[in-house]
């Protein structure tokens, strides 16, 4: 059955793929988010990629040993749970993508806290780390009097080889300008969902069709095999009405004789 061991490998192929996009998500999650105001406001996607990369590796794990054991009740779970996941990615993808500005006013809002509140070392740090990381300065501009020194500007508004930050030197854009921007991982995380959800729905359609060509090939290896047979009973029945026949016929013939 050549096309069907195609099939098979096929549709192996495409759960590793699942594993592997599981794997990666599982990752995404664990690793620390270089810019800390983005990585509280999306804390709770970092979770998401955790949980749902578990479910991703465990599903795909269950497919490739049913069609590994080719049991016909764990290809059926797995296409069940497959499905599930297909719909919850587009789902979530989709909401990612509508929420999109809520989730950057939400960031907005941080940053601003953050800004209003410069003068503890916390919100400090977060403020620092957000200006290296996006090259900005201030929550508008230099003009920002959180951000203004007795020498010019705090030294994270510059390169770090400058040792004195001032307005010549400075990052020239304001950092609410940057939120947006650096929400770029998460529309590819949003697009990479909405892949692995195709993903699992061409999965889903490739192991519907072997399960339907299987069923048809078995049907018509009976219709053929129960031909046979009935070929096989009329010339048993045929043969045995000739005998009767012969029979018959010398009865008649020796009672004439």
């Amino acid at each position: 059955m050549p096309h069907k061991a195609y099939y098979n490998n096929y549709v192996v192929t495409l759960i590793l793929t699942g594993v592997i996009m599981g794997a990666i998500l599982i990752i995404s999650g664990f690793v620390r988010w270089r810019t800390l105001i983005v990585a509280e406001a999306l804390s709770s996607t970092k979770e998401w990629f955790k949980v749902l990369g578990i479910f991703m590796m465990s599903s795909n794990a269950v497919g490739f040993i049913s069609v590994q054991s080719k049991s016909r009740g764990l290809r059926w779970v797995y296409l069940a749970i497959t499905l599930i996941i297909a719909i919850v990615l587009i789902a979530h993808s989709y909401d990612d993508l509508k929420n999109r500005q809520k989730v950057v006013r939400t960031t907005e809002e941080i940053l601003e806290f953050s800004y209003l509140h410069y003068k503890m070392p916390h919100y400090q740090k977060k403020v620092d780390n957000f200006q290296r990381r996006q090259r900005c300065c201030g929550y508008n501009g230099t003009n920002d009097v959180h951000v203004q020194t007795e020498t010019g500007l705090v030294l994270s508004c510059c390169r770090p080889k400058y040792t004195i930050c001032t307005n010549e030197t400075a990052f020239a854009r304001g950092c609410v300008t940057k939120v947006e921007v650096s929400y770029k991982l998460l529309i590819m995380c949003s697009v990479m969902g909405i892949v692995g959800a195709l993903g699992h729905l061409l999965i889903i359609i490739s192991m519907v069709y072997l399960s339907v060509k299987h069923l048809l090939e078995v049907h018509h290896r009976n219709t053929l095999f129960a031909g046979r047979v009935n070929r096989s009973e009329s010339r048993i029945r045929v043969n045995q009405s000739d005998r009767v026949s012969s029979v018959n016929f010398r009865e008649d013939d020796e009672d004439f004789g």
